[in-house]
């Protein structure tokens, strides 16, 4: 919805048969992408009914096709669903930069233990150290699950009654 911010402000894109791009016609959903080379040009139109997304899709072979449909909830900043896939996608990289963290530092501290050794015993001392920096993570993740689940069973059964 960036791009469509102001209404009537046309946005223009080559589309790909790899990537395809949304139809505004069509609830959004990888099975609903237009999957044929060309260029699609988005609109936003506000009216009264609400506002509407505009897409005039040309492919590189045939006729110019005209789609529209309303704006999707999701495209909507504020909804509950935005920020649940916001919050999913910071816990994600987080997950994954705190996992590159602790495999780093497990490196680092199995090249110190083996440092003044072979070149082999430093190269086992690093894929060990990371090894157990990832092997610690895990563990933390899935405490750090149960714990949240037993939590919220806990807080259901208290809102329930039994």
């Amino acid at each position: 919805m960036r791009r469509l911010a102001v209404p009537d402000d046309r946005h223009t894109l080559r589309v790909t048969t790899s990537l395809g791009s949304w139809d505004p016609a069509r609830p959004p959903g990888l099975a609903n992408r237009i999957r044929e080379a060309g260029t699609a040009v988005y609109w936003r139109q506000t009216s009264a009914d609400g506002d509407v997304i505009h897409l005039n899709f040309t492919p590189t072979r045939g006729s110019v096709r005209q789609m529209s449909g309303p704006v999707p909830k999701l495209a909507l900043s504020g909804t509950a669903e935005n920020r649940r896939i916001r919050l999913g996608r910071v816990a994600m990289y987080g997950t994954l930069v705190a996992l590159t963290v602790l495999g780093l530092i497990g490196a680092c501290a199995g090249l110190l233990i083996a440092s003044g050794r072979s070149d082999s015993a430093r190269v086992a001392g690093v894929l060990f150290g990371w090894f157990a920096g990832t092997v610690v993570f895990s563990v933390t993740v899935w405490s750090l699950m149960i714990g949240r689940a037993v939590r919220d069973t806990f807080r259901q059964q208290r809102a329930t009654g039994r």
